[in-house]
């Protein structure tokens, strides 16, 4: 007849051992869950500072594009509403190359490309004080037609780059019917 402490020994064993098992179940689960958590935060934030860099390009273009139609009674203040989104467009993209390096070209060139028309406007922007009673603007134009083709070129990039990141997946679960494909429809307008 065996031993009452071997029995007691193996079923203390065994009992161990389940513990150990099932202890190491849960800590693996919580470690997937915690991945799956990270790379879905990660993705967020991309998803975020692409936006943020896209929406203000959008906005630059606009913004010059009407700046360039005819004579404003402020053009200055349009003018530095252009200038405040090259720059919003410069720090986006900073941002962007942080949060993801594979698409710190694409950022830096439209960067670059907002940063040389917020300069094309200014410099070719003809201002004349209006010497009215209650004028606190510049009248004034932009004397030279605007050229879009290359700053529409590395907005295209972005997009493309964009795209290839998040490989079709959008905020909610959204297919290429979503928010960068609409955005992208949009700049083609």
């Amino acid at each position: 007849m065996p031993d009452g402490s071997l029995a007691a020994l193996i079923t203390a064993g065994g009992t161990i051992a389940g513990v150990a098992v099932t202890l190491w179940g849960t800590v693996r689960r919580e470690s997937v869950q915690a991945e799956r958590e990270r790379g879905r935060l990660a993705l967020e934030a991309r998803q975020t500072a692409y936006g943020e860099l896209l929406g203000p390009a959008m906005q630059l273009r606009v913004e010059l594009e009407l700046a360039g139609q005819r004579s404003w009674r402020d053009l200055d203040v349009k003018l530095a509403a252009v200038d405040e989104h090259a720059r919003m467009v410069g720090q986006r993209a900073s941002h962007v190359a942080v949060l993801a390096p594979e698409l710190a070209d694409a950022a830096r060139a439209l960067a670059a490309a907002a940063t040389a028309l917020a300069a094309f406007a200014a410099r070719n922007a003809e201002l004349k004080y209006d010497p009215g009673p209650e004028t606190r603007f510049l009248i004034g134009e932009i004397r030279a037609p605007i050229d879009f083709s290359a700053f529409d070129a590395r907005l295209e990039e972005m997009y493309q780059a964009v795209e290839a990141d998040l490989g079709g997946r959008q905020p909610g679960g959204r297919g290429s019917s979503g928010r960068w494909a609409w955005m992208r429809r949009a700049s083609r307008r």
